[in-house]
């Protein structure tokens, strides 16, 4: 089932318990009739339908109504017996509207719900509601909803289950606000709560516009994002449309992402991250879900800049990217974990034992053309570096790589590799004709020797920290002077 069609379907559950205002109005006492809005609910739904309160109602300008204990049961083979329950359920209605035939709802509140979306195995949604008729019928058209000015939702819990998967996304909704003029105006939405994913628990908050709701129940136009969210020790700025919101398909959007550092993203990445800051992330995002592209990109972290454009292939095994980066500086030594050129913190030990976030070679296949005007090692700065980056299933090999190493030219590869057991590493670099004078002057300060020479250096180790590869390194260190 659509999005579509479940705001449909809910719409519709909310201009049924609000007509019970209306009948209020006339006859004072709206729990008569309250078997019979249960009733007209299940004929929609197909599902028991139970609200335990009495319906509290008073009457004014503005009339208002609050009932408790709403539930609506889940389908047959779903994992619980309730589909959403509700806490509190309140509206507040214009009366002079009403008199003529139109629904106003000035106020809409909604307290402590808990709503289950899940599939299972085979693909079912509990979102079907009554079979296939009645999902055709939910299609057909925009229903005539009740304009909304105001809706208040606090303490709700949305949970999504893929039964193909196994997978459980939980959001919890703190406090979310949204207004909106009428039904063609941009919805102005405010939210705060808890997203847990994969067992990790993110706080998040968001505020900006949405398109009108007209928009979302027709599907017929893009739909319009200006958002800007915060979270993961990150703030995201969003603005653009999508073409279809069921689907995500037809994006068209630019997001700007800033941060003092990447240490709130520890939760996704884990332990490791390096300390550089700040972080600027700028791009344009087009294509779907599930195929990508990301255009005019700008990075920066510390004294790195990276820019060039990217696609996202979410249809394999591993999420895949491929495409072209070129940068004015990329120091390495300030991505290195703890941001202190491999140093560490523990004691008086020259290289980190911190563990390295390696385990991110496994979430992602990528193959990336890689251009670099200076590159910064531990030790050394390469100029004009360039290379092909490939990753697969956690093997990375950037081979080959050329650079320029103080004016010589230089040749190599880097490997990576954490399909078994702890990661090995290789390190082979040559340079036929390298000016030895000059690069002792570059990095030891020495200016007494001149000439040239030929390095042939071929190193391996292993660990998980760059203190572990630093203890195993074995090869070979040649010049031949």
């Amino acid at each position: 089932m659509r999005i579509s069609t479940l705001v449909k379907i809910l719409a519709g559950l909310v201009v049924l318990v609000v007509a019970a205002v209306f009948v209020a109005i006339l006859v004072i006492d709206p729990n008569e009739y309250k078997d019979e809005i249960i009733a007209a609910v299940e004929d929609q739904t197909g599902r028991e339908f139970s609200i335990e309160s009495d319906i509290d109602l008073n009457i004014g300008l503005t009339p208002s109504f609050a009932v408790s204990g709403v539930r609506i049961a889940n389908a047959n083979w779903s994992s619980r017996p309730d589909m959403m329950s509700v806490g509190e359920f309140a509206a507040e209605v214009a009366l002079l509207p009403l008199i003529f035939g139109d629904l106003q709802i000035n106020r809409l509140v909604l307290r402590d719900a808990d709503i289950l979306i899940e599939t299972d195995a085979e693909g079912r949604s509990n979102l079907d509601f009554g079979g296939a008729e009645k999902e055709k019928s939910a299609n057909e058209g925009t229903p005539n909803l009740p304009q909304i000015n105001n809706v208040l939702v606090e303490n709700a819990i949305l949970t999504i289950v893929n039964g193909t998967t196994n997978a459980t996304s939980k959001f919890e909704v703190t406090r979310l606000s949204a207004k909106a003029k009428d039904l063609s105006s941009p919805l102005a939405i405010d939210v705060t709560g808890i997203a847990t994913i994969e067992e990790q628990a993110i706080e998040f908050a968001a505020e900006g516009d949405l398109g009108a709701p007209k928009l979302l129940l027709a599907a017929t136009q893009p739909y319009p994002i200006n958002l800007t969210v915060t979270g993961l020790g990150v703030t995201a700025k969003i603005n653009g449309t999508i073409a279809d919101l069921v689907e995500i398909a037809g994006l068209d959007l630019k997001f700007e992402v800033s941060g003092p550092n990447l240490l709130g993203l520890a939760p996704l990445a884990g332990d490791g991250l390096p300390t550089a800051g700040p972080i600027t992330l700028a791009a344009t995002i087009k294509g779907n879900s599930d195929n990508a592209a990301l255009e005019t990109i700008a990075l920066q972290i510390g004294k790195t800049d990276v820019a060039g454009s990217l696609s996202i292939d979410m249809r394999g095994q591993r999420p895949r990217l491929e495409g072209t980066l070129h940068a004015g500086q990329v120091d390495i030594t300030e991505l290195l974990p703890s941001g202190e050129n491999s140093k560490s913190t523990d004691g008086d030990k020259l290289f980190s034992s911190d563990p390295l976030p390696l385990g991110v070679l496994k979430s992602v296949d990528a193959k990336l053309d890689i251009a670099i005007t200076q590159l910064i090692l531990p030790g050394m700065t390469l100029a004009d570096a360039k290379g092909v980056l490939a990753l697969d299933n956690g093997a990375l090999a950037l081979k080959p790589l050329d650079a320029s190493l103080v004016g010589s030219a230089v040749s190599g590869d880097i490997g990576v590799d954490t399909r078994s057991g702890p990661a090995s590493v290789s390190f082979n670099v040559k340079a036929p004709q390298l000016d030895i004078g000059e690069l002792l002057r570059e990095f030891a300060g020495l200016d007494k020797l001149r000439g040239g020479g030929a390095v042939d250096v071929a190193l391996r180790g292993t660990g998980s920290s760059v203190a572990e590869i630093m203890a195993s390194l074995n090869g070979h260190s040649r010049l031949l002077m």
